[in-house]
């Protein structure tokens, strides 16, 4: 089963609001309603899925979002912005700071979506001889 999640935009939460954890909370939920169903197969029975791969495709972490844009260098001419030259050291301590903010706050949400990669994160409950959920 392959899973695919786009466009979360994790932010800092300086340039509006930070997705709250319960809404991951709800997706991990879901994750696992969606392995459960997916379990069943045409012919009626139940058969746990092998696998499930989770890919994370783009847009995860949204450093663009950040006040820390206008902060750095804020008395300067020279201050550092998304579309200056991304090679300098200050563009890329910019962006490291705005990052570890952005994990540091989604630090909740951040630990759920890693939980599901636990052995009982999206645990199955094992298919009996008939082909029925062993509860």
């Amino acid at each position: 089963m392959l899973i695919i999640a786009s466009d979360i935009h994790l932010g800092d939460g300086t340039c509006g609001k930070i997705i709250s954890a319960s809404a991951f909370r709800l997706f991990v939920d879901r994750l696992k309603e969606l392995a459960f169903n997916a379990s069943w197969r045409t012919d009626g029975k139940y058969r746990p899925v092998e696998q499930i791969d989770i890919l994370l495709l783009g847009d995860i972490l949204d450093p663009l979002h950040s006040s820390a844009w206008l902060a750095s260098q804020k008395a300067k001419a020279g201050a550092v912005r998304p579309w200056t030259d991304n090679q300098t050291p200050e563009f890329a301590s910019t962006v490291k700071a705005i990052t570890t903010n952005i994990l540091r706050k989604n630090s909740t949400a951040i630990d759920l979506i890693k939980g599901i990669t636990s052995p009982a994160g999206l645990s199955l409950p094992a298919a009996t001889r008939s082909g029925q959920p062993r509860y």
